[in-house]
This record gives C-alpha cells, sequence and structure tokens, in this order.
C-alpha cells in the first residue's frame, strides 16, 4: 500500500441488529464463556469475525491500512470515527507504544467530542470522559493496564459504561476477555518491524 493510501469506504448507517445485548443476556453469555466444558470460547478473539446469516443479520468486515506517521495515525482515526455506530465498545489492541491513545486522539476528535491535544492516556485515571449524550458524541477512553485481577476491573463499572450511548474506546481490555461485551470491534495495531514509525492498523468487526 502506497503512502496515505488508506481511504475508507462509506457506510451509511449500522443496523439496529449490530446493537449490543441486554445486560442480563451479557451477564449470561459472559458466565457460559467462564465454564469449562461450555462449549464456548473463553476468549472472543477466538469467535469468526464474520457473520453469515441470510435473514438479514450484518455481515461484518476487516479493514487493514498502514500510516506513516502519528498524523497519518490521528487521520485514520477521525476516518474510522465515521464507520461507528452511535454506541460501540472499540477494543484497541497492541503493544506498548503502539499508537493506541495516538488512534484514538483521531476517533475522538472525529466524533466532534475533543481536539486531539485534549485526549491524552488514561493509564493512571483509568477513564477518560469526553463529550457528552446530549451532544450525540460521547466518548470513553479507558486504559486497563494497570488492574491485574477481573475483580478490580469489576470495580469500574463498565457493564454500566457499555450500556451508554456512547462510543467506549478500550485499552489492554483483552486481557479480561469474561468481562468483554459480545458485539467487539477490535482494532490491532503493530508497528513495522523494519520502520518501528509505520503502523500495521488492521480494524475487525465493523458492519458492512
Amino acid at each position: 500500500m502506497e503512502r496515505g493510501s488508506y481511504a475508507l469506504p462509506v457506510i451509511p448507517s449500522i443496523p439496529p441488529a449490530n446493537r449490543a445485548r441486554p445486560r442480563s443476556e451479557r451477564a449470561r453469555l459472559r458466565s457460559e464463556r467462564a465454564t469449562p466444558g461450555s462449549g464456548h470460547p473463553r476468549d472472543p478473539r477466538e469467535r469468526p469475525s464474520t457473520c453469515y446469516d441470510p435473514c438479514g443479520l450484518p455481515k461484518f468486515q476487516t479493514l487493514e491500512f498502514k500510516t506513516h506517521s502519528d498524523e497519518e495515525t490521528i487521520d485514520l482515526g477521525r476516518r474510522v470515527a465515521r464507520l461507528l455506530p452511535r454506541r460501540a465498545v472499540v477494543l484497541l489492541i497492541g503493544d506498548l507504544g503502539a499508537g493506541k491513545t495516538t488512534l484514538a486522539k483521531g476517533i475522538i476528535h472525529g466524533l466532534g467530542a475533543a481536539h486531539p491535544d485534549e485526549v491524552t492516556s488514561p493509564t493512571f485515571t483509568l477513564i477518560h470522559e469526553y463529550g457528552s449524550a446530549s451532544d450525540n458524541n460521547a466518548a470513553y477512553h479507558i486504559d486497563l493496564y494497570r488492574l491485574d485481577r477481573a475483580s478490580d476491573v469489576a470495580t469500574l463499572g463498565l457493564d454500566e459504561i457499555f450500556d451508554r450511548q456512547a462510543i467506549v474506546l478500550l485499552e489492554w481490555g483483552e486481557r479480561f476477555p469474561e468481562l468483554l461485551p459480545d458485539n467487539l470491534i477490535r482494532i490491532q495495531l503493530d508497528p513495522d518491524p523494519a520502520y518501528p514509525h509505520i503502523r500495521n492498523i488492521r480494524i475487525s468487526g465493523l458492519a458492512k
């Protein structure tokens, strides 16, 4: 892919079927996933990212991009924001320094919730809130890096945040799969081994 060539498709709307399940159903499914022998995978990353349904349920797509600077990564985030439904949990996956917060700056700016310079890593505060539900641009940026146990994460009230009409950007959430909702959008960020300033970015779970 040539430098800067990361145009995104236009998605006019997200079907209602992509909305998160009610909290009670999510809790039941999380319990089944955590039970050995239940037939459910422990880690939602093992589940297929494409849904084929002849009755009209959404099909999911995977998009891949390459950025060459922080500016391009922020710009890609702005473009990704236009593809998101009004309510979604976006799992940002990558090692330290992979560019998760840089991409979050662009997404939050694209939502109209804050300027990129106002978006900082929530590593120590755990949760940053931007925008508002009344302006249809509410966003939460959550970082679970400093938490070691699922019981610690549970005290943050993530279920309540996931149920809000907002975009939730979640870093290091893959460490606690039993606490995650089923309808996730995943963004994997990997620096190029030969050129660390280049980022390979893979997005899965967006409805077509």
